[in-house]
């Protein structure tokens, strides 16, 4: 299969997908729309932890967290507090740090993704020297 990458394609953002019209090819990648999302599954196991040690030997035990990003704040009755940066997050061939918030150049296979961070690897903190957690939508 042949593929034949346009220089100089524009992507326009609207509320739809930009139609292709004028014989421009467009690629889209989100983590969010991979096959093997489990947010939900994860969701529910957080019905039968008990404290922290159990949610964080459940996540280091994924290969992968396929979700879309979610800052997961808990606190438990032992006064355990913590924070999980639920994410997948891939990493890049030419591994550029995580740039999310970026559309990249799509004609190079610089920026492909070559697997996903393990959750083991994903930002957190447990019981944090302050005493509390703040997050402000990465901001």
């Amino acid at each position: 299969m042949t593929i034949d990458l346009l220089q100089g394609a524009e992507v326009l953002f609207s509320e739809g997908l930009p139609t292709a019209n004028d014989g421009s090819l467009y690629s889209f990648a989100w983590t969010g729309s991979i096959g093997e999302e489990s947010t939900t599954n994860f969701l529910r196991q957080f019905q039968r932890v008990k404290n922290v040690k159990e949610v964080f030997a459940e996540v280091d035990s994924k290969e992968m967290f396929s979700s879309v990003p979610q800052n997961l704040i808990m606190a438990f009755a032992d006064g355990d507090i913590a924070y999980f940066l639920a994410n997948t997050m891939p990493i890049r061939k030419n591994q550029k740090p995580y740039t999310g918030c970026r559309v990249l150049d799509g004609s190079k296979s610089d920026d492909d993704w070559i697997g996903y961070v393990k959750p083991r690897d994903l930002p957190r903190v447990i019981n944090p020297k302050k005493g509390f957690i703040v997050t402000a939508n990465n901001r």
